[in-house]
């Protein structure tokens, strides 16, 4: 992958992170922004969906966690309410611990 292209997946990244963020904090039902009432539905979907789960999940669900675990790697809030980012940082710090008890200690 180039740096041109890693630049670009990136930038489309954030730019989905900017509308998640928005479509969280929105209560207007008639908002205007363009990607607003899709995200709402995808957030509203994951809520949802019986096989989120499951060990499979659906494609909209694995791509909204996806997308979650991208902002909870670098989310500093400790009342996040983004979906699923105590979740997974919960997850990361214990895979964090759990990599620093096992690696083999200097003696």
């Amino acid at each position: 992958m180039t740096e041109t292209s890693r630049r670009e997946r990136r930038d489309a990244i954030e730019g989905c992170l900017e509308n998640l963020r928005h479509a969280v904090h929105c209560h207007d039902n008639g908002c205007t922004l363009p990607r607003c009432s899709k995200m709402k539905r995808v957030v509203a979907h994951t809520r949802q969906c019986r096989q989120s789960k499951r060990e499979n999940p659906c494609a909209i669900c694995k791509q909204l966690v996806a997308l979650c675990c991208y902002h909870a790697k670098n989310c500093q809030s400790a009342r996040c309410n983004m979906p699923f980012c105590g979740q997974i940082k919960r997850k990361l710090e214990a895979q964090e611990l759990v990599s620093l008890y096992s690696r083999p200690r200097a003696v």
